[in-house]
C-alpha cells in the first residue's frame, strides 16, 4: 500500500480502537479512589537502588469491574538511580501530521508539580499475560525502576484483584473483591523475585522461560446443559473460570462488557492519565510493553494514544484475517479453552470452526476485522519506535501471520521519516508461545535506546 493510503487506514484504525473501546462511556479525568502508602521493595541481593513500590486504585467507569487496582514502582527518594538519558531524540513524522511528541510538549509537560524536569524520569507501563496478575511481573517492574524508571502496570479485567467478580457480580449478588493480592503495596515491605520469571502464570518456580496464557487449569467444555446456560464460577484448579465466563457472557449478549482486550485498553488510557500526574514522571517519555494478551492490550493502546512514546509488544501480534483465511485461528481460539466449544454450541456446531472463530471476532472485537486488524493499525504507530517480539514457533501469533501483519511497517516508518531501526521485528530462533529472559532483555534495552 502507498504511503497516503497507510495514513488514512491508519487514522481510521485508531478511531475504530477507540470506539470499541469506549463502548459509549465517555472519557473522564482521572479519578484516583486509593492511593495507598508507598512501601519498601525488599532487596533480592542483588544490590542497585532500593525501591519503593505502591499500590493506587483508579476508576476508569461505574461498574464494578471499573475499579482498577495499579501498581507503581520507583527508585526510593534519596540516593537512587538516576533518571535514564535520553539518547536520542523523539521521533517526528511528517509534516502536518500530528503527534503529541512534535507539537509542542515539552519534557515533563502534564506531570504535577515537584520534580525539575531535569529529574523527571521516563516511565514504562507493562501489561501481563492471560490466567496472570500485576503481582506476577512485579519484578520486571522492578527490574527498570532499578534503571531509574517509574513502573506501572494493572489487573487486566477479571483477573488478580479483579477476578472475584463474574459480571460485576458474585453469587449473592453484591459487590466483591478477591482477597490475597490485595495486601501488595500495603505490607511494611515487599519481596522481590527474579525479573526472569516475570509473566509466568504464578509467581512460583524457576524456569528460564515461561508458556504464558495457556488455561490449562481450565476445562475445554461449556459448563450448563444448553446453548446459552450460563457458566457459573468455578474455583480452585479451574484457573481463570471467572475471566472465561465473563467472555462467554460478553459472546452471549447477557453483558455489555468487552473483557477480551477492549475493556483493559479503555482501563490503561487511564493509567497513563495517572502516570502524567505523576510530579516524578516526564509525560513525553512513556513507554509500554505486554506479555501475550498484554502484548495485544500493548497493540491496541499505542494504536489508540500517542502518549505511548514507544512500544514492545511480547507474543501479542498476529494478523487475525490471515488467520481465518489461512486456517490458524485454532491456538488462539483455545487460549480461552471454554469459549470456543460453547461459541460452537451457541452456534450449533459439533466443534468450532473457522465460522465460529470468525463470529466470536466479530462479537467480542467488534471493529477488528473491517478496521484496525494489524495491516491496518500497525502504520498508525509510525514513527514511533516498535519492537515486535515473536517466537519462531509460536501456534498462537505464527510467525507468517505476523510478517503478513508488518508487511507495510517499512512504507510507514520511511513515509513518516523514522530513524533507522525505529522498526524491528525480532524474531526468537526456536520458540514457542514464550516470554523468554532474551525477550525481557531485548524490549528493556529497546526501551533504553529510544525512550
Amino acid at each position: 500500500m502507498q504511503a497516503a493510503g497507510l495514513a488514512a487506514t491508519a487514522a481510521a484504525a485508531r478511531a475504530a480502537v477507540l470506539r470499541d473501546a469506549a463502548r459509549g462511556r465517555r472519557r473522564a479525568p482521572c479519578d484516583v479512589v486509593d492511593r495507598g502508602e508507598a512501601r519498601p521493595y525488599a532487596a533480592d541481593g542483588s544490590g542497585g537502588a532500593a525501591l519503593e513500590v505502591q499500590r493506587v486504585v483508579i476508576r476508569t467507569d461505574d461498574s464494578p469491574q471499573g475499579t482498577v487496582p495499579c501498581l507503581l514502582v520507583r527508585p526510593a527518594p534519596g540516593p537512587s538511580a538516576p533518571p535514564p538519558p535520553r539518547r536520542r531524540p523523539p521521533p517526528c513524522p511528517a509534516p502536518g501530521a500530528p503527534h503529541s511528541q512534535c507539537t509542542g510538549k515539552a519534557a515533563g509537560a502534564g506531570a504535577g508539580a515537584g520534580a525539575a524536569p531535569s529529574a523527571r524520569r521516563p516511565a514504562v507501563v507493562l501489561i501481563h499475560a492471560s490466567y496472570s496478575s500485576k503481582e506476577a511481573i512485579l519484578p520486571l517492574l522492578a527490574s527498570y525502576a532499578r534503571r531509574g524508571y517509574v513502573a506501572a502496570t494493572i489487573d487486566n479485567r477479571y483477573h488478580g484483584e479483579r477476578a472475584a467478580e463474574l459480571w460485576g457480580r458474585n453469587s449473592s449478588g453484591t459487590h466483591s473483591t478477591a482477597s490475597g493480592t490485595a495486601a501488595v503495596g500495603r505490607n511494611s515491605s515487599i519481596s522481590s523475585g527474579s525479573a526472569a520469571a516475570a509473566g509466568r502464570n504464578n509467581s512460583s518456580g524457576t524456569n528460564s522461560s515461561t508458556s504464558v496464557g495457556s488455561g490449562s487449569g481450565s476445562t475445554n467444555s461449556s459448563s450448563g446443559g444448553g446453548a446459552g446456560a450460563p457458566l457459573a464460577p468455578a474455583s480452585g484448579a479451574d484457573k481463570g473460570a471467572t475471566y472465561q465466563a465473563a467472555i462467554i457472557a460478553a459472546w452471549r449478549g447477557e453483558s455489555e462488557e468487552r473483557p477480551f482486550l477492549l475493556d483493559s485498553v479503555w482501563d490503561v488510557l487511564h493509567l497513563l492519565d495517572l502516570l502524567e500526574a505523576q510530579p516524578d514522571v516526564d509525560a513525553a517519555r512513556i513507554g509500554m510493553g505486554g506479555i501475550s494478551l498484554g502484548g495485544m492490550i500493548t497493540w491496541l493502546t499505542a494504536v489508540a494514544d500517542d502518549r505511548v512514546a514507544v512500544a514492545t509488544p511480547a507474543i501479542g501480534i498476529q494478523n487475525w484475517g490471515w488467520a481465518l483465511a489461512n486456517d490458524a485461528w485454532q491456538a488462539r481460539l483455545a487460549s480461552v479453552p471454554r469459549l470456543g466449544p460453547a461459541a460452537a454450541q451457541d452456534m450449533g456446531r459439533a466443534a468450532p470452526d473457522a465460522d465460529v472463530a470468525e463470529a466470536v471476532l466479530r462479537k467480542l472485537l467488534p471493529e477488528l476485522l473491517d478496521w484496525y486488524d494489524t495491516p491496518l493499525s500497525l502504520p498508525a504507530l509510525a514513527p514511533r519506535p516498535l519492537l515486535i517480539l515473536n517466537g519462531e514457533l509460536d501456534a498462537r501469533c505464527p510467525l507468517d501471520g505476523v510478517r503478513a501483519a508488518v508487511q507495510d511497517e517499512q512504507v510507514a516508518y520511511s513515509a513518516a521519516r523514522a530513524p533507522e531501526g525505529a522498526f524491528e521485528l525480532r524474531v526468537f530462533e526456536g520458540v514457542g508461545h514464550e516470554f523468554t529472559p532474551a525477550m525481557a532483555d531485548a524490549a528493556g534495552a529497546f526501551f533504553d535506546e529510544w525512550l
